[in-house]
């Protein structure tokens, strides 16, 4: 099911549908995010994309066992408030991207939280103290974890996982990714 605040882009209708269940904190992850997306780029108007989270803490997965990636659940949670404010797109990209998932030196949840909300302040206009209540709340921790029974539903194993028409692309890299895409668009021409 799509909420509001999903991260969706591109046509429902298209021929290529992809779903990427993924973990801010996890490396592969960080890497995947940048790559997927120039390849996507290659195929603008032939696909549809839907993110999703997929936190590898038990503070929001009930399938993870112990506390891993401490600062994940408070990212997926900080990304899906910055939706309520029009910017969920921006806020994954600054996520991904943001050295303080690489090397967090210790901060707590609450601290991480206070510095990605205020970096979306400064970024991206947004209101970081509604950003940080949003957070605090936890109100979409039930999306989240919607998110997590699906991914555990496909049979989810590890992150990134990614999902071309319904199917999991095992050793996701661009050059597996454009064969999959092109092999779909040739057979759609048929």
């Amino acid at each position: 099911m799509l909420f509001r605040s999903d991260y969706r882009e591109g046509d429902p209708k298209a021929p290529i549908s992809i779903v990427e269940f993924a973990d801010f904190e996890c490396g592969g992850c960080r890497r995947m995010y940048p790559v997927l997306h120039d390849v996507l780029r290659e195929f603008q108007g032939s696909y549809y994309f839907v993110f999703k989270n997929y936190p590898l803490d038990n503070d929001c997965n009930s399938f993870i066992p112990q506390r891993f990636h401490l600062y994940s659940c408070t990212a997926a949670l900080f990304t899906r408030c910055a939706g309520e404010q029009g910017k969920l797109k921006e806020a994954i990209d600054l996520v991904f991207t943001s050295p303080l998932l690489e090397n967090p030196d210790g901060l707590t949840s609450p601290e991480m939280r206070d510095a990605l909300s205020d970096a979306a302040g400064r970024q991206f206009g947004l209101d970081s103290e509604a950003l940080k209540e949003c957070v605090r709340s936890r109100r979409y921790v039930s999306k989240l974890e919607d998110d997590v029974k699906e991914g555990h539903r496909l049979g989810l194993t590890s992150t990134p996982s990614i999902w071309v028409n319904g199917r999991l692309v095992k050793g996701a890299s661009p050059d597996v990714l454009r064969a999959i895409f092109k092999s779909i668009l040739a057979q759609q021409k048929r």
